[in-house]
């Protein structure tokens, strides 16, 4: 149940933006309460699926994975459920305004549902994709290649290498 409320109050809120877009606040004065608390949500829902994951995490292959997931997700008429209550709630905190009919908000309620919940199952199927596919890598440490360091040649300085002239310097023809 903790998942169709938490899922439900994100349809409602993806609900309301559909009816109303951008015209007026959501929640009126609990605006800021309703934004924290679906960001808050939407945490909570990832790390829950995550460590779900990680616990499962040596199963034979992803897609087993999110399909044991995906069946502890709730099913989408009771996120609708919750999202109606959500929106009731939201539609009470609010100062009254014009809106749409109450069928078309029950359509658009059931319809947005409906798409969190798949949503939902797509990123828990992904997921746990993830999570396997890292379980499964094997650890190989990266190897430094490490170039030899360089090596300056020192070529010996004797007179014996120097360059041996035929001719003796021209100072050497005045001073005899």
């Amino acid at each position: 149940m903790p998942g169709a409320v938490a899922l439900g109050l994100l349809a409602s809120l993806f609900t309301h933006v559909v009816l109303f877009g951008n015209g007026h606040t959501v929640g009126g004065t609990l605006h800021e309460v309703l934004l924290q608390g679906v960001a808050a949500t939407a945490v909570a829902l990832l790390v829950a699926w995550v460590a779900l994951a990680w616990s499962g995490r040596n199963t034979a292959d992803g897609s087993v994975l999110g399909a044991r997931l995906s069946a502890r997700l709730p099913a989408w008429p009771a996120v609708a459920a919750c999202a109606a209550g959500w929106y009731a709630l939201i539609e009470h905190a609010e100062s009254p305004h014009a809106g749409p009919g109450t069928a078309i908000a029950i359509a658009v309620l059931i319809a947005v549902a409906a798409v969190v919940c798949l949503f939902a199952r797509a990123l828990v199927r992904s997921i746990a994709l993830v999570i396997v596919a890292i379980a499964k890598s094997e650890f190989r440490p990266r190897v430094a290649s490490v170039r030899p360091p360089f090596r300056r040649v020192v070529r010996p300085f004797a007179p014996a290498l120097r360059r041996r002239h035929a001719r003796p310097p021209p100072i050497a023809s005045l001073c005899a």
